[in-house]
C-alpha cells in the first residue's frame, strides 16, 4: 500500500482514502459522489474515476434496471464530475 490508497471495501459503498500509509483512513464525502460506489481507480494522490452502480428498483422486482455510470475527481475527492450522463447506462435487469 502506498502512502495515498483510495479504498471501497466490500464491492461496493462509501470510498475511504488514507494519506498516510494506512494509520489513519477518512470517509471521502462530497457532492456528486454517493454511497452507491461499485468501484474506484487512483490515477494519482488526488485524481480517482469511480463506477457507480444505482437501482431503480425499490427492493428486488422483475424487470427493474441497474444503471452504471462514471464518476471523476482531479481535487483528492472534495468534488465530483459526471463522465457519462447522469442516468446513466442500463446495465442488466434486478432478480427476484
Amino acid at each position: 500500500m502506498g502512502e495515498v490508497t483510495w479504498v471501497v471495501p466490500n464491492g461496493g459503498g462509501r470510498v475511504y482514502r488514507t494519506t498516510d500509509g494506512g494509520q489513519t483512513w477518512t470517509t471521502v464525502t462530497a457532492t456528486g459522489l454517493s454511497e452507491d460506489v461499485f468501484s474506484i481507480s487512483l490515477r494519482s494522490p488526488t485524481a480517482a474515476t469511480a463506477v457507480m452502480v444505482t437501482s431503480a428498483c425499490t427492493g428486488f422486482k422483475t424487470g427493474c434496471q441497474l444503471h452504471s455510470y462514471l464518476i471523476d475527481t482531479t481535487n483528492g475527492g472534495r468534488s465530483w464530475t459526471g463522465l457519462l450522463p447522469a442516468g446513466g447506462v442500463d446495465t442488466e435487469p434486478c432478480e427476484t
